[in-house]
This record gives structure tokens, sequence and C-alpha cells, in this order.
């Protein structure tokens, strides 16, 4: 294969999900869903959709994300929690994320995501601006997940693997239908060889409990 393969998505970021800190200094975050906190122990879920990861051989976009995880603190000061699962499909072959890259041979590389390391952890900090942070839960390890790319006609070219120690991104408060959302997050290729060298990620997460709308307040 030729450098024009890819990398992409997770994101995840998307992961964005599960845990988000003192909103501000004068407010303290509640998770809610239906006008009451949501218990400790409960399944948080989040699902986005286009899902990109951006690197110079072109774009690779996951047009469906699926993210599970448990809300582990909601006390008044602060919500935390876990990503426990993750699953990135597009509307490729075999429901593999499509992409822009040129597989040279008439036709586009699709991949195949698998999410590694979980779970992920994600917490928060208060300012101007709400924010959030998702690293692993696990001391020593990095977010990270492994591309499996194919060719248009469904035939394995390579597996690329990427890695961040960390990403950031931005969520508001009192919104219904809470989303978090990562911009151009930056992940690296341990893969080598064809590989792009790094990957930008971008997401937006819709976060829910029990099926139902959550809001931050």
């Amino acid at each position: 294969m030729h450098k024009k393969l890819m990398a992409a998505c997770v994101s995840l970021v998307a992961f964005a999900a599960f845990a988000i800190a003192p909103a501000l200094a004068s407010a303290s975050p509640v998770l809610t869903s239906g006008g009451s906190a949501v218990a400790v122990g409960s399944t948080i879920t989040g699902q986005s959709t286009n899902t990109l990861l951006t690197t110079t051989s072109g774009t690779i976009t996951c047009q469906t994300a699926d993210l599970a995880g448990t809300l582990t603190t909601n006390n008044g000061t602060e919500v935390a929690g876990e990503i426990t699962s993750a699953s990135y499909t597009g509307t490729g072959t075999s429901s593999r994320c499509t992409s822009t890259i040129s597989d040279l041979l008439g036709g586009t590389v699709t991949a195949q995501v698998t999410i590694e390391n979980l779970p992920w952890c994600l917490t928060g900090t208060a300012g101007a601006e709400m924010i959030w942070h998702l690293k692993a839960c696990t001391a020593g390890q990095n977010l990270k997940f492994t591309l499996h790319l194919f060719n248009h006609f469904g035939s394995a070219l390579t597996t690329c693997v990427y890695e961040a120690a960390s990403v950031t991104g931005t969520y508001a408060t009192n919104v219904n239908a809470n989303q978090l959302t990562a911009t151009e997050q930056p992940f690296n290729s341990s893969s080598g060889g064809v590989c792009p060298t790094t990957g930008k990620v971008d997401q937006t997460v819709t976060l829910t409990t029990g099926g139902a709308a959550t809001t931050i307040s």
C-alpha cells in the first residue's frame, strides 16, 4: 500500500461522555434527567454522528458512535464516571467507517475501529469555559485505538494504532440533551510504515440515561 492510507476515529472522545466536574466557581454541577439527579451507578450512554479523524492523507468518517459507561460521582460538587465500552461504525462495507483516502485501486479506504485500554475516565475544571479532560483510567496507559484499513473490494490493507495521553473538550451547562464537544484533538501513530504520523479527532457526543436526555446544571 502507499502512504495515502489513513488513520481515524475515536474518539473518542467520544468518549467525552461521562464526567464533568465543577461547572462554575459559584455553581455546583449536577447531572440530571427529567428534572432529577441521576443516581450514582446509573448507566450513561453517549451517541455521536459523523466523528472525524483528519490526517495529511485525508479524512475518515465514522457515521455512528455508541458509548456506554457508569456514573460514579454526582454529589452536587462533582460529576464523574467511566466509559467502559465504545463502538465506531460507518456506512461502508461491513459497516466500516468511510474515508476520502484513495486505495489506489479506483476506490477509497474503509476502516474498522477498535477502542483500546478501556475504561476511560473523564474529569472537569471550572472557568469561563466548561472544560473536560479524558484519559485512560489505568495508570501508565494512553487513550488508544486501532484502525484496520481495507480497500474498496474489502481486502485488508494494513493496521494503524493511534494514542494520546489525554484529550480535552467543552460542554455547556443548563442545556437539554447535553452535548460534549471535542475539536481537533491530536492522536499520534505508534505504527510507523504507511500510517500517517498524526490525526486530529472531531466529535460531538449527546449524553442520555435510560433513553432520556440529560442536563448538567
